[in-house]
C-alpha cells in the first residue's frame, strides 16, 4: 500500500509539473508575438496620423451675404503661440482673420484649405456667426451643412450679429488679449450673472427651428463703438404703461459705454419664425425671457424708485421657485398663464428715505411686481401678435391637451401662437435683511 501511493504522489507531482511548462511556454509565446507586432509597427509607421500643426483650428466662423460671391466666410483661426511669446504691450495675437468670398461654405472651407496649406477644421470652433441681412431670408441651407459636419460640436454658440461678421469677429478679442477662445466661453456663461442675453447652443437651436412646439432664438451681437452708441434700432413701440428702466432699454450696439476702439456687445436676443430672422428683443424683454423658461440664476437690475420718480433703485434678483407654466386651449385659442416668484435684495438706494420700514418695503414689492409683469406681458404679447413665433417653448406644454399626433399637426401650433392671450402673475419679495437698520 505504500508503494501505491508512493507512486501515486510521484505521478500527480509529474503532471503539476508538466501544465506550469506548458502555462510558461505558452507566456513565452504570446510575449514574443507582441514583441514582434510592436516591432512590425514601429518598422512600418502610421501613414494616416496627423500631428498638431497639420490642422487650422477655427475658433469662431461668420457667414454674410457676399459681395463677388453669394457668400463670405469669416475664420478666427487660432495661432500656435509658446508660453513666452508676447508683444510691446504684453498681450499676444492668438488668432487671426482670414476672409473668403465663396459659393458655399464647404466651397470656403477648401479654398481656405489650399490657401493655408493645412486642412481647416471645426472641430474646436465656440461660435457661430450669422449676420442679419444673411438670415433675413432663410438661416436653413448654411444651418443643415455645418450640423452636418460631424467636426461642429453641438454645444457650440450661436450669435446673430447686427454687424457684420468680420467686424465683429475682430472686435471680440479687445475684452482679453490673448485669450479669444476664452472669451467666448466667459460670454456663453455670463447668463448666469447677467439677465440681459440668453445663451443658445447649436443643438438646441437647431431642434427649436425645426419642430412644432417652438421657434427658435438665439444671442444678439453686435460692434459697439463711439458711431453706433447712438444709433437706433427699428422697435415697436413699447406697450409698457409704467416707467422704463433706462440701462435696460438698449439692443447690441446701443449700450452707453463709451470706447477708444470698436469692442464686441452682447446684449438682446434675436428671434426666428421657421428659420427666418423676424426681429430683436431688448435687455429688459430678454429678461422676462429668463423668467419665463427657468433660465435666470441671478442678475443685477435698476429699477424706477416708487418714492421718486427720476430715481432708480439697484437690486441683487434671483428666482425664489422656478416659474409655472400652464396652457388651455379657450374656443380654439391658447390660454397661456405664467406664474412667476422672485426675489430682491437692495444693493443702492438713492434717497434719503428709511426704506427698512415696512410700509415702504410694501410699497417697494407692489410697485416692483406691477413693473414685472408688465414688462413680462409686453414681451410674451411682442412674441405673439408681432413676431408671432413661441421662442419660449409653450407648445410642449399645449401639446398635453391633443391624443393622437395627428390632432397636435392639424391644429398647428406655430400658427395658432399668435391668437394666445397670457395672464402674468409675480410675486416679488424684499429681502428684510438686506437693509440698513437705523440706530436710534
Amino acid at each position: 500500500m505504500p508503494n501505491e501511493e508512493r507512486k501515486e504522489e510521484v505521478l500527480i507531482m509529474k503532471r503539476w509539473n508538466n501544465g506550469i511548462r506548458f502555462i510558461l511556454r505558452l507566456f513565452a509565446l504570446l510575449v514574443i508575438l507582441v514583441i514582434s507586432a510592436v516591432s512590425c509597427l514601429s518598422l512600418c509607421g502610421f501613414s494616416n496620423v496627423k500631428c498638431i500643426n497639420d490642422f487650422a483650428y477655427v475658433l469662431a466662423l461668420g457667414l454674410d451675404k457676399g459681395t463677388t460671391g453669394p457668400l463670405r466666410l469669416t475664420f478666427q483661426i487660432a495661432v500656435p503661440t509658446t508660453i513666452t511669446s508676447s508683444s510691446g504691450d504684453g498681450a499676444s495675437q492668438d488668432s487671426s482673420i482670414t476672409t473668403v468670398e465663396c459659393s458655399s461654405i464647404e466651397a470656403g472651407i477648401n479654398i481656405l484649405n489650399d490657401y493655408l496649406s493645412k486642412e481647416v477644421t471645426l472641430r474646436h470652433c465656440k461660435v457661430l456667426v450669422f449676420s442679419e441681412e444673411l438670415v433675413s431670408e432663410s438661416i436653413f441651407p448654411y444651418l443643415n451643412s455645418l450640423f452636418n459636419d460631424v467636426d461642429l460640436r453641438p454645444t457650440c454658440s450661436v450669435f446673430i450679429s447686427r454687424s457684420d461678421t468680420t467686424s465683429f469677429l475682430t472686435a471680440s478679442g479687445t475684452h482679453f488679449q490673448g485669450l479669444t477662445a476664452k472669451s467666448y466661453e466667459l460670454t456663453s456663461e455670463s447668463i448666469q450673472y447677467n439677465g440681459y442675453i440668453a445663451n443658445s447652443r447649436l443643438g438646441t437651436f437647431f431642434s427649436s427651428i425645426h419642430d412644432t412646439f417652438s421657434q427658435g432664438f438665439a444671442t444678439l451681437v453686435s460692434v459697439n463703438n463711439s458711431d453706433t452708441i447712438q444709433q437706433t434700432s427699428d422697435l415697436v413701440p413699447s406697450l409698457n404703461a409704467i416707467g422704463t428702466d433706462f440701462d435696460a432699454n438698449h439692443l447690441a450696439g446701443e449700450s452707453t459705454i463709451n470706447r477708444n476702439q470698436n469692442s464686441a456687445e452682447h446684449l438682446g436676443i434675436a428671434v426666428f419664425q421657421r428659420g427666418q430672422f423676424v426681429g430683436e428683443l431688448t435687455a429688459i424683454e430678454t429678461l422676462c425671457h429668463l423668467f419665463v423658461t427657468n433660465h435666470l440664476r441671478e442678475a443685477h437690475v435698476s429699477i424706477p424708485d416708487p418714492l421718486q420718480n427720476d430715481q432708480y433703485l439697484d437690486v441683487l434678483l434671483s428666482p425664489r421657485r422656478k416659474t409655472k407654466t400652464k396652457v388651455k386651449i379657450v374656443n380654439g385659442s391658447p390660454f397661456i398663464e405664467v406664474d412667476i416668484a422672485l426675489e430682491a435684495k437692495l444693493l443702492s438706494i438713492n434717497s434719503k428715505e428709511d426704506y427698512s420700514k415696512d410700509e415702504i418695503t410694501q410699497l417697494i414689492e407692489e410697485y416692483a411686481t406691477r413693473y414685472f409683469e408688465q414688462n413680462t406681458l409686453e414681451y410674451l404679447y411682442t412674441t405673439a401678435k408681432i413676431y408671432q413665433a413661441d421662442i419660449a417653448g409653450f407648445g410642449s406644454k399645449a401639446a398635453s391637451h391633443f391624443l393622437f399626433w395627428e390632432d397636435w399637426l392639424e391644429y398647428d401650433w406655430l400658427n395658432r401662437y399668435q391668437d394666445s392671450f397670457f395672464q402674468v402673475n409675480v410675486d416679488f419679495q424684499v429681502h428684510s435683511s438686506s437693509f440698513l437698520q437705523r440706530i436710534s
